[in-house]
C-alpha cells in the first residue's frame, strides 16, 4: 500500500512511494500561468495575420467600393434623365391641336418642356458639362416641333455626359474619362 504524506511547506506534495501523484492544485498556477502566455501567443500571431490580410484584401474591397458608388450615381442620374424625358414629353403628347399648329405657342410649349426637364435635372449634378436636350414632332428622326404640322409622335431625348469623379484615373481604363448617358422617350401625340 502506497502512502502519500502531505507537508504544509510552500504547498507542495511529495510522495515515498513512487506511484503516488501529487494532486493536480498544486500545479494550477502553473498551468493557468502557462495557458496565458499559450493564449497570448496566439492572439498576437492572430492579430499579426489579421493585419496582414487586412493589408491584402483592403484595396480590392476599395475598388469595388468605388465601382458600386461610381455604378449607383451614374444609375441615379440615368432614372432621373428617364423621368425628365418622360414628363416633358406626356406634357408635349397632351398640348391642344391648335396649339401644336401655331408656331408661337408651340415655341412657348416647348420651352415649358425645356423648363420641365432643367427643373428635374436641377436634382443631380450634370458639371462640368450641360446636357443636351433634343425635341422632336413627328414620325421621323429630324422633325422639329415646328408648329405647321400636327405629329403622330414626339421624342425627348437627354443626352448627359457624366464625368468620372471618382478615381479616374484608375477607372478611366475600363469606363472611359466620361460616361455619356442618353434617355429617351417616345410618345403618341394625344392633342385634343
Amino acid at each position: 500500500m502506497f502512502v502519500c504524506n502531505r507537508l504544509n511547506v510552500s504547498k507542495q506534495f511529495y510522495c515515498r512511494a513512487a506511484k503516488c501523484a501529487p494532486p493536480r492544485l498544486i500545479w494550477w498556477p502553473f498551468k493557468l500561468i502557462g495557458e496565458r502566455i499559450m493564449r497570448a501567443r496566439k492572439t498576437r500571431h492572430s492579430r499579426g495575420i489579421a493585419a496582414i490580410e487586412l493589408a491584402l484584401t483592403l484595396p480590392f474591397i476599395l475598388t469595388i467600393l468605388a465601382f458600386v458608388t461610381l455604378l449607383g450615381s451614374v444609375m441615379y442620374k440615368y432614372e432621373v434623365a428617364t423621368k425628365a424625358t418622360h414628363d416633358a414629353t406626356r406634357y408635349l403628347s397632351s398640348i391642344s391641336k391648335l396649339a401644336m399648329k401655331n408656331p408661337d405657342q408651340i415655341a412657348y410649349h416647348t420651352a415649358v418642356a425645356r423648363a420641365l426637364i432643367d427643373t428635374e435635372l436641377s436634382a443631380i449634378s450634370t458639371a462640368p458639362y450641360a446636357p443636351s436636350v433634343t425635341i422632336l414632332c413627328g414620325s421621323t428622326t429630324s422633325t422639329l416641333c415646328d408648329g405647321f404640322t400636327l405629329p403622330s409622335t414626339v421624342t425627348v431625348t437627354i443626352r448627359l455626359k457624366v464625368a468620372n469623379q471618382l478615381l479616374p484615373e484608375f477607372t478611366s481604363a475600363w469606363l472611359g474619362s466620361d460616361i455619356v448617358l442618353t434617355a429617351s422617350a417616345t410618345m403618341a401625340y394625344l392633342g385634343v
